[in-house]
């Protein structure tokens, strides 16, 4: 590979723009960590709901099933 000559000033941008860029990186790998940390909390939290309604259906066939017991007795 030949060597690439820059002038001075345009390696100095140059380094600038690197500069910017690794800075841009750091917050978007910070972005992007928090969003996995809240999707995870999002699915912990969803889950619970889920336990939560399969419960209160669960005692809802249950009520409805005694109800069902007591009316066919009656």
């Amino acid at each position: 590979m030949n060597p690439v000559y820059i002038k001075v000033d345009r390696y100095k941008k140059i380094g600038g723009v690197i500069e910017r860029i690794k800075v841009s990186l750091d917050e978007a790998k910070v972005v992007i960590a928090r969003l996995d940390e809240l999707k995870v909390e999002e699915e912990k939290e969803l889950q619970q709901w889920k336990a939560e309604l399969e419960k209160i259906s669960s005692k809802v066939a249950y009520i409805e099933d005694s109800l069902a017991g007591k009316t066919n007795e009656g």
